[in-house]
């Protein structure tokens, strides 16, 4: 899945009852210390999220709150070229943007040859700016999308439904029980949600008919899945937790068969990986099916068996992470670890799927776009957007006028160019931008055009079911983009 974008929020995990007052000494002391662990786990859920742009995924961003060290020096070899702001008074001609209303929640993502548009209110697909090819309808105050390569999930944190689409239209879509907490999705448009009933965690694993095959329960206190996955053969599925039963926590990524008569092990359970003071917040099947596992101090990646085969010591805490390509894992890095020198801020890192660095980038701050890609990997820092290859050199280089919600590749230099207010389809080397005037900047995208490819529109409008019972219904706009 790639959805490098995904935040975990503090009710979800639960901390267990502290040590009563009546306890001796030493068990007051191992409470203590098991609390503030747990706090410290929490403190670091709360503030991991990734982008996955893709099903897991990506879009995932890795958050730290601790005030920011001195950054080193890096020098980095790139071959940029910045991008060439062409004057012109007309701007770029009317059939390259499209406006929708501020109030839309609009959010983008690329689809075959064509790109979607989601909103509050539905979806969208597009073969060209204002070339509508299907739509469908549904309510949901803040949707999110995740994809994976010719598939795209939409569900809301906190709702019980998810829609699934391909290039043609909806493809499938099904119902939870209880609010969702997260939704992976392999190549094939096998489908995970996972739940939370009251506390008792679900994970259900769909097949690309929207039929269930597998459901798992987890009933234990003080377990707590995190993320999920599914393999692209759609065998197996794995889960990573963090275990706080014992004084000290213990994170886990466990791997499961979808069909159990595939193995003879209890709960279809069949290899395991286990971490001591690392806390596993995301998971996602790379090439290979190798899944790439991301911590707070590494990434490592294990074999379909559920062998570790790799690992690679983080050189700095981590701001952001895309595993949206499945090739290569794109980290950016923020602040140095205590006593340790690493890369500078903003520096990004590029790892292949055997765990080496093949490539290095440092940016000019901060990273607050991450969305690594097949063509290279955006990287912004507010305003300043480089595409940048896996081997660190630059493609193209654009400053921004104006706040930029996402910066999508559509090849190595054409991309969506998404703003408050309007979606473009730009050349980054030669860009033109966009001048609104009054009357266009408050309109809606009601003026599109139908191709010759129109499907027949679907009218059903469905209303998803929310709850406050889970307050990780509040996600960023950047997490739901991801």
């Amino acid at each position: 899945m790639k959805d490098d974008d995904l935040e975990f929020e503090d009710e979800i995990y639960k901390e267990p009852k502290k040590a009563s007052d009546n306890s001796d000494k030493t068990a007051k002391k191992s409470s203590k210390k098991k609390s503030f662990l747990i706090v410290a786990i929490l403190a670091f859920v709360c503030a991991s999220s990734i982008y996955v742009y893709d099903t897991f995924y990506g879009k995932q961003i890795i958050r730290n709150t601790i005030q920011k060290y001195s950054n080193n020096i890096l020098n980095s070899n790139s071959d940029s070229e910045e991008t060439e702001i062409v004057e012109d008074e007309k701007g770029a001609p009317e059939s390259q943007y499209m406006t929708f209303g501020t109030d839309t929640k609009s959010i983008f993502k690329s689809l075959d040859k064509g790109f979607v548009q989601c909103t509050k209110d539905g979806i969208k697909y597009y073969t060209d700016i204002k070339k509508e090819k299907w739509n469908d309808t549904f309510t949901m105050s803040s949707p999110n999308m995740i994809s994976e390569e010719n598939f795209i999930a939409v569900y809301e944190i906190a709702g019980r439904a998810v829609k699934v689409y391909d290039e043609n239209g909806k493809f499938y879509d099904v119902s939870t029980d209880a609010p969702i907490v997260k939704v992976a999705l392999n190549k094939n448009g096998f489908l995970g949600v996972l739940s939370n009933d009251n506390g008792t965690y679900r994970i259900k694993i769909f097949n690309n008919q929207g039929k269930a095959v597998t459901e798992r329960i987890e009933p234990e206190k003080n377990i707590f899945p995190i993320s999920i996955d599914i393999s692209d053969d759609n065998t197996t599925f794995a889960i990573s937790y963090i275990d706080t039963t014992d004084i000290e926590a213990v994170s886990k990524v466990v791997f499961f068969y979808v069909n159990g008569s595939d193995g003879e092990y209890i709960d279809n359970m069949f290899g395991a990986v286990e971490k001591q003071d690392e806390y596993i917040a995301y998971i996602s099947f790379m090439d290979n099916d190798k899944l790439v596992a991301v911590t707070d101090t590494s990434v490592f990646a294990m074999n379909i068996t559920g062998k570790e085969i790799w690992s690679y010591d983080l050189p700095n805490k981590l701001d952001r992470v895309s595993l949206s390509c499945k090739d290569y894992v794109a980290l950016a890095c923020g602040e140095s670890f205590n006593g340790k020198d690493g890369y500078s801020n903003g520096t990004v890192v590029f790892l292949n799927m055997n765990g080496n660095e093949i490539g290095k980038y440092e940016s000019s701050g901060t990273v607050t776009h991450l969305l690594a890609t097949e063509y290279g990997t955006v990287v912004g820092n507010s305003k300043d957007f480089a595409m940048v290859k896996k081997s660190g050199g630059v493609l193209w280089e654009h400053i921004a006028t104006q706040d930029i919600d996402d910066i999508i590749p559509m090849g190595k230099n054409d991309a969506l160019y998404v703003t408050k207010n309007y979606v473009q389809y730009a050349d980054m080397k030669k860009y033109v931008p966009v001048i609104l005037n009054e009357e266009n900047k408050k309109s809606d995208t009601s003026n599109e055009q139908k191709t010759d490819e129109t499907n027949e529109e679907v009218t059903t409008t469905e209303t998803v079911e929310t709850t406050e019972e889970n307050p990780s219904s509040q996600q960023t706009t950047e997490e739901q983009a991801q």
